[in-house]
């Protein structure tokens, strides 16, 4: 008897030690790999402290499973949070369905299946189409089968709680009600056929609660109810992805009873533990590239850093290669915020015209970066209606995010009474209280809008007319935004830039003239932008000095026509004049199509 003990407790020891391990290594990788998902992920969802909201969720289809997922995920805005809660729910999966095998079968080898379910899990959390309340209702009906398998086989007993377990489950965690009463007849055929038809009552409950439920309007339609559609985004096209934790739960039931009987030794049983390690390492090698979201790590770290306002930190980001628009979008945002584009012109890889002007579509990513960019140039309307489109597609009940930014482009234009339906929202948050409760100072006070630095320089860029629905042309409405403030030097680089990279010179030294037209704007002109002013009165070099060039500029010209004349032959004549100009206008001016 003490023998039998003292392994049972080694057992659990060794168990207890394997999990731990693969919990913590799991929340260091998570961490170290995805931090900055986690913050993106945060902006989702919304969760408020408040009865109504609370009520109408918990009365839902499923409401105490999106309840709880909505609380969970507002947390992931701090450091360490999100990967915290994911690798605890990932890990809650695994050793549920773990020790539902070691009910089933006193082999305790069996891990694969269990690691495998919290692998495929943990792919969908990084889908942002995905709801995490899928993981949280799996874990419910890992829980309630749990506590099914415990019941002694009395039939009338095992039927009440079978009973009692789908009605909770069909209301509290939704869709996996229908797993739950598969998998009990899956069971009941493995263990007692005589009994089966008592084991139908579940799915029976399901189908008479989904026909009410989808009749009355309660759930949307009977997709929601057979299926896990319900924990995915319903205007996008779920990852196959979704289905497999479900198949390898029922797979696990059957496979263990199966297993239930087989003898093996202790090297065997090594062994096949190995093996399965082998093969969960093998999955995650072939599903990552695929489903780890690799490419998007470093635009949700842009996005983190524009959101946070860590302009510095995106500038430091890009001195590595910049492989894509929306990087350059954030590295042109970041550098309009620090007053850096006309001095930072073509020093970094700015992508030319297309990393200035992003691609309009209904993607989200197009959506925020469209709403930040406005916001900088200080086009409030524009950016306003980009919040609002991006609110509208990001999820059911908006994105705190992108609430805050609403109250700021409603306070600037003076409409208050919107603002102030932000306010009381974001006030009914957690993380966004305070902050929201600080804006109130700006309600109905025009004079605290103005003074602010930020709002107030917002406000006094505000052109006289209303533009917005007759222009969609970014470049028009920059004009009229600087003709309305012509001390926005943000939409007045970034217009300059825009020619340039145009080629463009007649704009671009129209726009110099009538704004940059003082003595001391002319001496504090960007580099690049000398350099362009060279190239437009290159046979009126008095012109220069009437622009104020610095003779370093002039002296730099006179080198690099030089060293052009001397191997204007040359066929590698760009490679010569890169190596010594390639950061110049000229250079660009020259060799870029």
């Amino acid at each position: 008897m003490f023998k039998t003990v003292e392994v049972n407790t080694n057992e659990k020891l060794h168990s207890t030690a394997f999990w731990s391990v693969i919990g913590i290594t799991a929340f260091i990788l998570i961490q170290k790999n995805y931090e900055f998902h986690f913050y993106y992920m945060e902006q989702f969802q919304l969760f408020l402290y408040n009865k109504t909201f609370l009520s109408d969720l918990f009365f839902s289809f499923g409401g105490l499973s999106e309840i709880i997922s909505r609380w969970l995920l507002q947390f992931y805005i701090y450091p360490w949070a999100g990967a915290l809660i994911t690798t605890s729910l990932l890990l809650s999966v695994a050793v549920l369905m773990n020790q539902i095998a070691i009910k089933i079968s006193k082999n305790r080898s069996l891990i694969l299946l269990p690691i495998l379910s919290a692998i495929f899990l943990f792919f969908l959390h990084l889908n942002h189409n995905y709801y995490i309340t899928g993981t949280i209702s799996f874990i419910f009906l890992l829980t309630a089968f749990l506590i099914y398998f415990n019941i002694d086989n009395y039939k009338v007993k095992k039927i009440i709680v079978a009973t009692l377990l789908t009605v909770l489950l069909f209301w509290l965690a939704g869709s996996v009600a229908f797993l739950f009463a598969i998998a009990i007849i899956i069971l009941q055929l493995l263990i007692d056929r005589k009994h089966i038809l008592y084991s139908f009552l579940p799915l029976a409950l399901i189908f008479i609660l989904a026909y009410i439920g989808v009749n009355s309007g309660w759930i949307g339609d009977y997709s929601l109810v057979f299926s896990p559609l319900q924990y995915y985004h319903h205007k996008m096209t779920p990852s196959p992805l979704i289905y497999y934790s479900w198949c390898l739960f029922l797979l696990l039931i059957f496979l263990t009873f199966v297993v239930n009987d087989i003898k093996i030794s202790r090297k065997l049983h090594y062994f096949v533990f190995i093996c399965q390690i082998v093969i969960v390492s093998a999955v995650i090698y072939f599903l990552l590239p695929k489903y780890g979201q690799l490419l998007s790590v470093q635009y949700k770290q842009l996005d983190y850093y524009t959101r946070m306002g860590r302009f510095d930190e995106i500038i430091e980001e890009s001195k590595k290669p910049i492989n894509n628009l929306l990087h350059a979008y954030y590295l042109n945002i970041a550098l309009m915020e620090t007053d850096q584009l006309g001095k930072q012109f073509l020093q970094f890889d700015q992508k030319g015209i297309n990393g200035l002007i992003p691609i309009m579509n209904k993607e989200l990513a197009s959506l925020i970066t469209l709403n930040e960019l406005n916001f900088t140039l200080g086009d409030i309307a524009a950016s306003q209606n980009f919040a609002f489109e991006s609110n509208i597609t990001i999820s059911k009940t908006g994105s705190p995010r992108l609430y805050k930014r609403l109250v700021q482009t409603n306070l600037i234009s003076g409409d208050y009474p919107v603002a102030e339906k932000y306010i009381n929202l974001l006030e009914q948050t957690h993380y966004y209280k305070e902050w929201a409760t600080n804006q109130r100072r700006f309600l109905y006070n025009d004079m605290a809008v103005e003074n602010d630095e930020l709002l107030g320089s917002k406000r006094r860029g505000l052109p006289a007319e209303n533009y917005l629905l007759g222009a969609t042309d970014l470049i028009y409405r920059m004009q009229h935004l600087v003709n309305a403030d012509p001390d926005n030097t943000a939409a007045k680089e970034y217009l300059a830039s825009v020619f340039l990279f145009g080629k463009q010179m007649p704009l671009f030294i129209e726009l110099i003239d009538k704004y940059y037209n003082t003595e001391e704007a002319l001496l504090n002109l960007p580099e690049r932008f000398q350099e362009a002013i060279i190239i437009i009165n290159e046979n009126n070099p008095t012109e220069w000095d009437r622009y104020k060039i610095n003779p370093l500029v002039v002296s730099k010209y006179e080198d690099f026509k030089q060293l052009f004349l001397e191997n204007r032959n040359n066929a590698n004549i760009s490679n010569i004049m890169y190596h010594k100009y390639g950061n110049t206008y000229w250079f660009y001016f020259m060799f870029y199509n």
